[in-house]
């Protein structure tokens, strides 16, 4: 592009003819450029995902929300209509991560868009949790390393879930009293419980459902205290050796038992009495034996074990879940039909890695049932288990509640 040399000096008759030229060549650039917008408009209006009403791409928000908190954000910034769409869709905004002090005005900017509706937030950091007085009746969900303590007079009174997730956080009954959190109903504690109390002086909340990391000597008398609450109980077995507690656990209206074993041992450390249990399910490590643990399984009708040798008879087994390679099914089937340990099943649900192929068990599963159990369902499967077993938190929370594995194994007893 022509330009002149002084801008203040008197043109001559070359200098009149580069300038017309020049202006008419940026001229047509202008017009170029505002076409390329006009074809761009022109192009979105027509694409296919344009053309998609709100009442579809609503719910499509709201997934992408519950898939990654981020999302409502990110799909904010990609044209006008997306972004009204979403900012009028509150249940993609029920979710949101604080990593410091300066993205703590995101839980304004996401309760003013969910409309109302109680948050899920992570925190990255425990002292953040103090910072969270402003926000309290807007949480109904909290992950979080570890507890401040003291707690002081912070106060959740809406909140459900409190998820603590440092693997060295060590916290006190005292910090999960009513005073902190009233409508507290599903606790998960992947550190130690450091009580070694006898009696509890304090009120704990109504818990209903409880995921801990047995380390210590305060899972006992935590169980106790909730035994008129509790319904489902996830505990994961972290230690080579444990003291013994020689008094029952008494949970009458426990309805699930999952156990988690990282440790080599026969039976559990304390004895769990529970005569409305109808949901079991045992992982092992690799590295341990697969025994049952747990043996007064009487009144299980679901069961997810991977032990299918195991001699216990289950009178009252409707569901089993069996989690093995493709290669072990023909022996699985034979183990069940001989051994006559399951008289009332129903459904047998086979889960594989994802690397196995199903197409090739399907022939020989037919044929064994045709031959053997012909009213038996039998279901394959290589992603998520496609029967919810009763009691298991996954039946009635939404995913922020539960999602992702956080109590991992000690190095010795990881997965190979």
């Amino acid at each position: 592009m022509w330009i002149p040399g002084d801008i203040r000096a008197i043109s001559t008759g070359a200098d009149l003819v580069n300038t017309r030229d020049t202006i008419l060549a940026l001229e047509e650039e202008l017009v170029d450029a505002q076409l390329k917008e006009e074809l761009k408009a022109l192009r979105a209006w027509i694409a296919p995902v344009q053309r998609l009403p709100f009442e579809i791409l609503s719910p499509i928000f709201e997934m992408c929300g519950e898939m990654h908190w981020k999302a409502p954000i990110s799909i904010a910034g990609v044209c006008r209509f997306w972004r009204n769409v979403v900012q009028n869709t509150p249940g993609a905004w029920v979710s949101t991560q604080v990593t410091n002090l300066k993205n703590l005005e995101l839980l304004t900017v996401y309760l003013a868009r969910n409309r109302q509706s109680l948050l899920h937030v992570t925190l990255q950091q425990t002292f953040l949790i103090s910072e969270l007085v402003p926000y309290v009746h807007g949480i109904q969900c909290i992950q979080v390393p570890n507890l401040p303590r003291p707690m002081g007079d912070i106060c959740f009174p809406h909140l459900k879930s409190l998820r603590i997730t440092g693997q060295y956080s060590s916290i006190g009954m005292d910090q999960v009293t009513t005073d902190h959190f009233p409508a507290l109903r599903h606790l998960e504690i992947a550190g130690s419980l450091g009580d070694r109390l006898e009696v509890l002086t304090f009120s704990l909340p109504r818990i209903s459902t409880l995921t801990i990391a047995h380390r210590w000597l305060g899972t006992p008398l935590l169980l106790r205290s909730l035994r008129e609450t509790l319904l489902s109980l996830e505990i994961f077995f972290m230690r080579d050796r444990y003291s013994l507690d020689s008094h029952p656990i008494h949970l009458p209206r426990l309805k699930c038992l999952k156990v988690h074993r990282y440790a080599p041992m026969e039976t559990m450390p304390f004895k769990i009495v529970a005569p409305a249990l109808v949901t079991y399910i045992q992982w092992s490590s690799f590295k341990t034996s697969d025994a049952l643990i747990h043996k007064d399984v009487g009144t299980v009708t679901h069961l997810r074990y991977a032990n299918f040798r195991c001699l216990t008879v289950f009178p009252e087994v409707r569901v089993l879940q069996l989690y093995i390679p493709t290669h072990e099914v023909a022996v699985a089937l034979k183990a069940i039909h001989d051994g006559h340990r399951f008289p009332s099943l129903t459904t047998i649900e086979f889960k594989f890695g994802r690397g196995h192929k199903v197409q090739k068990c399907l022939p020989m599963v037919e044929e064994w049932v045709k031959q053997y159990r012909s009213t038996l369902n039998i279901l394959l499967t290589t992603d998520n288990w496609r029967i919810d077993l009763p009691g298991t938190i996954e039946t009635w929370a939404p995913k922020p509640y539960y999602e992702g594995t956080f109590i991992t194994p000690p190095p010795n007893y990881s997965r190979e």
